[in-house]
């Protein structure tokens, strides 16, 4: 299985993969298109023009 995955970082958007699974007694035949990861990012930042009690809040929260 890490064969595959870390294949799958060289395979380039609409290959089509095939993969052959036994599940139970039975093996069934998978297929797909690969596509483009997507990775989503979340960062914490701090208000532009935040009230003085919005800063101390937020220091005391990141020190807490």
């Amino acid at each position: 299985m890490q064969g595959i995955i870390s294949d799958s970082f060289w395979w380039s958007p609409e290959k089509e993969i095939i993969m052959t699974v036994l599940r139970g007694e039975q093996e069934l035949v998978l297929k797909a298109m690969a596509k483009i990861p997507i990775v989503t990012l979340e960062v914490l930042a701090p208000i532009e023009n935040a009230t003085a009690q919005q800063v101390k809040l937020r220091e005391y929260w990141l020190k807490n």
